[in-house]
């Protein structure tokens, strides 16, 4: 087997460890030579022992300077002719988009996985129109455009974002079942708790689930209802500190923060909640039904595959408060036994169709298919996500 060199380039070294950490140890364990580029942190000693941290002082999550862009793309450049990788996979807006288009000048073969669409395709229409302008251009010469869901699949497709034989659908980002071990839920004689894990984003529906707590705090007033996450201020759909410390003030919510370990979490939550607007395949959802979590979440893009509504969970509409609260009552009062069954799909769903080994191989076939041109395969759909 060839050695490579391989970059991986994302928005944060931690979206990196955290959601691409599947494919990082499918590179290390081959061998490969890893190298991560993404804006400057704080933690670089949290990277995979083998792999090298270079950082992109041009990134700039929230800036829209066309200048600042065009330096970033000339900072992708240069990196990667001092690098020289075989392969580069790229992942979130700004990676996917000027570290292709400083590749495709180099001719090096790009992996772009569409991890979410987010604020750009849930904000307003000029800016989802610029914004597709840019993908054209920049997935135009990448090797694979990967996405986690089919709606986003048809999108790219049917925009011509990419070609048809560009595009691939994969099943997520790769859940460790072994981490995320199944835990059984807690008795009836513990508290019932309502969990969200997620940064602090108006589109990931944080503000739903806030006033539908605080809607609920007469109704069920045994009921915890819980939120693990932070800020994410380079974003513009983030909630700005001040109003989220009025909301909390008012609301009926126990906010832990940002946390680095959120299965502790996980294992003392009876279920599961994201009403977002829109996802990728969201990680946190998947981490809680690998937990054996049964699941309320949005018919929305990315969301409606984690959910066989009455199996795993509800299934509600974007944005609609009374909808959630109904849902989130009858979740409440389900018997043990069934929310028990719930989770249990669950965990056999992600062991199926979303654990980590599946997603690995996905790449590791891309990449083979690189290294060995002769036997490339047309590109085939990889999951029904």
């Amino acid at each position: 087997m060839s050695t490579l060199t391989v970059l991986l380039s994302a928005n944060s070294l931690w979206n990196i460890t955290h959601f691409c950490r599947p494919i990082l140890e499918m590179l290390l364990e081959r061998g490969h030579r890893v190298i991560i580029a993404t804006p400057p942190s704080a933690s670089p000693h949290s990277l995979a022992p083998g792999a090298r941290f270079r950082p992109l002082y041009r990134y700039d999550n929230s800036g829209q300077n066309p200048l600042r862009e065009l330096r970033l793309i000339q900072e992708y450049r240069a990196l990667f002719r001092e690098e020289r990788p075989d392969v580069i996979l790229t992942f979130t807006v700004k990676a996917n988009i000027y570290g292709s288009l400083a590749a495709g000048q180099l001719h090096i073969p790009v992996i772009s996985t569409i991890t979410g669409l987010g604020y750009s395709f849930t904000g307003n229409s000029l800016l989802r129109r610029v914004v597709c302008q840019l993908y054209r251009r920049g997935m135009r010469r990448n090797f694979r455009v990967a996405v986690q869901n089919r709606v986003d699949y048809e999108l790219f497709r049917q925009k011509r974002l990419a070609s048809a034989e560009q595009l691939l659908l994969i099943p997520g980002s790769g859940v460790d079942v072994r981490r995320f071990r199944y835990t059984p839920l807690p008795e009836r004689r513990e508290p019932f708790r309502f969990l969200f894990i997620g940064r602090l984003l108006s589109d990931k529906g944080v503000l739903e689930y806030v006033e539908a707590a605080r809607r609920l705090r007469e109704v069920l007033p045994d009921a915890v209802f819980e939120i693990v996450g932070d800020f994410f201020s380079s974003n513009p759909a983030s909630i700005s500190p001040p109003l989220w410390n009025r909301l909390i003030q008012q609301g009926n919510i126990v906010w832990h923060g940002q946390r680095t370990d959120v299965r502790p979490y996980l294992r003392r939550s009876t279920v599961f909640v994201l009403p977002s607007y829109r996802e990728g395949l969201p990680m946190s959802t998947l981490e809680a039904m690998s937990t054996g979590r049964p699941i309320i979440t949005t018919d929305a893009a990315g969301c409606r595959q984690t959910v066989e509504p009455g199996k795993n969970g509800w299934m509600v509409p974007v944005q609609n408060v009374d909808v959630l609260v109904e849902t989130l009552i009858s979740a409440y009062h389900t018997s043990r036994l069934d929310l028990v069954r719930m989770g249990q799909r669950s965990r056999e769903m992600v062991e199926t169709r979303f654990s980590k080994q599946i997603v690995a191989r996905v790449y590791q076939d891309l990449i083979d298919q690189l290294v060995q041109p002769a036997r490339r395969p047309s590109p085939s759909v990889s999951s029904e996500c």
